[in-house]
């Protein structure tokens, strides 16, 4: 499972003890970022070598992996510290935002 306890990734008790919760402010920056991305949408470029270099069954779920994949890097850079909660809630801005994603992607792929 992706959202795994990250307990084990702190090599002391006392820096886990200590990891930030997300507030308002980096919820928003995580939202205003996405949004960022989704104008600008330059994340087909990082992987449109891809398809013509590996077989893929479907252009479309490849991009909305990648896509989705880098959105996901691009929130948690925003939590050095994040919690179990934290990352639950990236997840859950990124699924709230899925279809517009996808939308944005199939106009991007002319699909």
């Amino acid at each position: 499972m992706l959202l795994q306890s990250r307990e084990n990734l702190f090599s002391r008790k006392e820096d886990y003890d200590s990891v930030i919760e997300m507030d308002d402010k980096t919820r928003g920056s995580i939202e205003q970022r996405i949004d960022d991305e989704l104008k600008d949408f330059f994340a087909i470029e990082d992987a449109s070598w891809v398809p013509d270099t590996i077989l893929i069954s479907s252009k479309k779920d490849f991009f909305l992996g990648f896509v989705v994949g880098k959105l996901t890097v691009i929130a948690w850079t925003y939590l050095p510290n994040a919690t179990d909660e934290d990352l639950q809630e990236v997840k859950q801005i990124i699924e709230r935002r899925l279809q517009e994603i996808q939308d944005r992607l199939l106009r991007e792929l002319n699909i």
